[in-house]
């Protein structure tokens, strides 16, 4: 399903998959819920501990091993607690 709100700058594509990031200031890495997905960022639920501003390498693999894997860097832009947990709004560097 594709969403567009007005504040974006591109069309969002809902995720119901798992990813992975990197936390680049400790090399940490961890599993990720993602939400959705976009050419300028993504929003994704996690159990660590995160801040805006955070950077963060983003992977996501395809079901297929022929399907290279779609690495961003980026920044935590903000995180809002709800009842499924930490989302967090994850913005890919230019």
């Amino acid at each position: 399903m594709m969403q567009n709100d007005e504040r974006r700058s591109f069309m969002r594509l809902s995720a119901d998959t798992s990813a992975s990031i990197t936390h680049l200031d400790n090399r940490s890495t961890t599993e990720v819920k993602l939400v959705d997905l976009s050419a300028g960022g993504c929003s994704f639920y996690a159990s660590i501990p995160l801040a805006a501003g955070d950077l963060l390498e983003f992977a996501v693999h395809g079901t297929s091993r022929r399907i290279e894997p779609l690495i961003k860097r980026g920044h935590v832009v903000r995180i809002i607690d709800d009842d499924q947990g930490k989302l967090v709004a994850f913005e890919f560097d230019a």
